[in-house]
């Protein structure tokens, strides 16, 4: 033990001798991207910031290795701006946007940035104008979107031969965006909740476009795709501005998965907001950065938010989100769904294997259920949340399963105008039971179970078929409304 200790304090004494003689780590590189320490100081502002183009396809006729980064001479590669930099956590003081002219097609400049954001300093990576692969589609066949118990639906609408799904689609009368989330048949599909374009420096969320109908003209649309691997800034000055305004974004791209597997990951940050993004990758957010309760108000969009996402393969993470509309599925497997605080609204969809939430409070405001979602050892409160509804509709034999300690939670309202998917006007589960007991609280307390918990019996008053709209599983699993 005592050689051991002598030979790190010789370790120390060389490794200062290193750094007093100016002498710094050896860089480790990946190509032509530096993954270690910069020639900079990490505090020192670089000097190449603003709008930043890049185009890996050189479809300029311009883009070189050595170009400025200007409209005229894009950089070929998100490397090229590394060497600039010197280090991929610069230290901004000033806005700056990595503008992706033409996509990524492979995996040989994947995008790990960790800006440091100085006061006034936002952090963006943008995507061109999307490529039209349809210029002009009008709509046919058009039914709205009903969260009305019986006739539960999203809006669907014949796109037409072209049209696929994880498509962009913008309507041009009604002027919104949605994604295509599922066929139904022939060329008629089933859409995301439809907003306005997202202003990201804006502290307000888009709205929800409701309107869309027979012979409307549409576009649809390929977002241009960039290999975003980790965006994380540090935000070491909060830039001010627009209270709520989100400090750095994603906006209008795709984030490609060269493997094509969709089990690569992507990293976002606690202070990244993503807008009208389509995800081939899983989406991790990592710990840190949590919501207060005033993170959970409307419009306060600083914390990690999704707008109008398409989430392709899954969202995983002990971070927290706040998920506006768009699309959270999986092809395979039973996937845990976010962290501490994570919150749903704007008519999002859960859709594919089904989804599980793990420790903390999760939100739901007003959400599709094309999957079973299982609550783990916390609690699901539905309530109003942005968009000033709760409602909890979507397809077919879809539950919620309270398992474990866990405990559903309705804010108010009742559970029969909240609780519209047709599995769980069925019933929902506790820890796995479709039946559940109530008990009177009186001083001789009366206790009934076997009650089938369907949003009717749980808002009757309690008895042998009613649950007072409070219900529990003996030992497990509870849910109630605290009206």
């Amino acid at each position: 033990m005592i050689r051991t200790l002598r030979m790190f304090a010789c370790m120390l004494l060389a490794l200062c001798a290193c750094n007093a003689a100016g002498d710094r780590p050896t860089e480790h590189k990946l190509g032509s991207t530096i993954y270690g320490p910069g020639p900079v100081s990490a505090m020192t502002p670089v000097t190449l910031t603003g709008t930043i183009h890049i185009d890996p396809q050189n479809s300029s006729g311009h883009a070189s290795h050595v170009c400025s980064g200007a409209v005229g001479c894009p950089f070929l590669s998100y490397s090229d701006v590394v060497l600039v930099w010197g280090r991929r956590d610069p230290y901004l003081s000033a806005t700056t946007i990595l503008f992706f002219d033409s996509s990524h097609t492979d995996n040989t400049d994947p995008i790990v940035w960790e800006p440091i954001l100085g006061q006034g300093a936002f952090a963006y990576i943008e995507g061109a104008a999307p490529t039209v692969v349809t210029a002009s589609v009008s709509l046919a066949s058009t039914t709205a979107k009903n969260t009305a118990a019986g006739t539960n639906a999203l809006l669907s609408t014949n796109l037409g031969a072209t049209a696929a799904v994880d498509q962009l689609v913008e309507n041009t009368t009604h002027s919104s965006r949605a994604w295509v989330y599922k066929l139904v048949s022939g060329t008629t599909f089933s859409m995301s909740q439809p907003f306005a374009k997202v202003d990201i420096t804006s502290a307000s969320l888009p709205a929800e476009v409701d309107t869309w109908a027979n012979t409307d003209t549409v576009k649809l649309l390929q977002p241009i795709a960039v290999n975003i691997v980790s965006f994380s800034p540090i935000v070491a000055d909060f830039p001010g501005g627009t209270a709520g305004a989100p400090s750095a974004a994603l906006y209008q791209l795709r984030i490609l998965d060269p493997a094509g597997a969709d089990t690569d990951q992507v990293v976002i940050g606690p202070h990244v907001t993503m807008a009208e993004v389509v995800s081939d990758r899983e989406i991790r957010y990592p710990s840190g950065g949590g919501l207060g309760s005033s993170d959970l108000e409307v419009g306060n969009i600083e914390f990690p938010a999704a707008i109008n996402v398409d989430n392709k393969s899954a969202l995983v993470g002990d971070g927290p989100v706040q998920w506006f509309g768009g699309i959270v599925t999986r092809a395979v497997g039973n996937i845990a769904c976010g962290g501490n605080n994570t919150g749903f609204d704007g008519d999002a969809i859960f859709g594919g294997f089904g989804f599980t939430f793990h420790s903390g409070t999760h939100l739901f405001g007003k959400v599709y259920l094309d999957c079973n979602i299982t609550v783990r050892g916390n609690s699901l409160l539905v309530s109003n949340y942005a968009y000033g509804t709760r409602v909890v509709y979507g397809s077919g034999t879809n539950i919620i399963n309270a398992i474990g300690s866990s405990h559903v939670q309705l804010s108010a309202g009742t559970f029969t105008t909240a609780f519209t998917a047709p599995g769980l006007v069925t019933g929902m589960k506790l820890n796995s039971s479709t039946t559940g007991c109530s008990h009177s609280g009186a001083a001789t307390d009366v206790i009934n179970c076997g009650i089938t918990l369907t949003p009717a019996h749980l808002d009757a008053a309690q008895g042998t078929a009613g649950c007072g709209s409070n219900c529990y599983f003996p030992g497990g699993a509870g849910v109630s409304n605290f009206n």
